[in-house]
């Protein structure tokens, strides 16, 4: 049994992106300049997950919560989990006592969309050369020697910024999840109204969970995300 968790914005990349690659649904147009909820594949997947007796669709439900109970073992699967989640699982609860296999979300495609945050440094090709190569020497200025900051990736048990392809190489489980990498979208942080989408995100699924009618809340999302965006959407 998996959990639909909406009962705040923690967590939320996991349930966007499980909707969204269900049936090839998308969360902004290409340019990141709309919000694409309302289209049938969402639509579809958001009525899947209702439907579903595997799926419990619980508006009250933290991202933390669903984490608990997946580690205690109530529930088989969990949408809210990286890396770093199963570093301090198993610190923190020497309990877990199974094994976890992660997995990319099913796409028709074969090829999975997933949400990756804009955590430190970014480096967008603006179509100016000259700037994105100003824009590396400044992140490499800034993360310092390889030694030094290779300790300090290492301490936040997350990627770095620049090419380390050996950073990793004897440490099994780095080396698993790192191989998702190559499927993080670029819509996370940098699309307009982005603070208002996230609330909206959670309250929608509330409003399904709670038995709301899906149509009219992908829609109420759209109309609420894309105001915020500074458009304003029309029949």
């Amino acid at each position: 049994m998996g959990a639909v968790y909406c009962g705040g914005q923690a967590g939320d990349q996991g349930t966007r992106a499980l909707v969204n690659n269900l049936y090839g649904g998308s969360f902004t147009d290409p340019e990141h300049s709309y919000y694409t909820i309302n289209t049938p594949e969402n639509i579809e997947a958001l009525q899947l997950l209702y439907d579903l007796e595997g799926i419990d669709f619980a508006p009250d439900m933290t991202g933390a919560d669903e984490v608990k109970r997946f580690s205690s073992g109530d529930l088989a699967m969990t949408f809210c989990w990286n890396v770093a989640r199963e570093i301090n699982e198993t610190l923190v609860n020497p309990d877990l006592n199974f094994d976890v296999f992660p997995m990319a979300f099913p796409s028709p495609t074969g090829v999975p969309v997933l949400e990756g945050g804009i955590w430190g440094f970014g480096i967008f090709d603006n179509g100016d050369a000259a700037r994105i190569e100003a824009a590396k020497t400044f992140v490499d200025f800034m993360t310092g020697t390889d030694s030094q900051y290779a300790k300090t990736v290492l301490s936040t048990t997350y990627w770095p910024v620049r090419p380390m392809e050996d950073l990793y190489v004897n440490d099994r489980l780095m080396t698993e999840y790192g191989t998702f990498t190559q499927y993080m979208s670029d819509y996370h942080q940098i699309t307009p109204g982005w603070t208002e989408a996230r609330t909206a995100w959670w309250k929608m699924l509330q409003e399904i969970g709670s038995g709301g009618d899906i149509e009219a809340a992908a829609k109420a999302f759209d109309d609420t995300a894309n105001e915020s965006a500074g458009h304003i959407q029309t029949e």
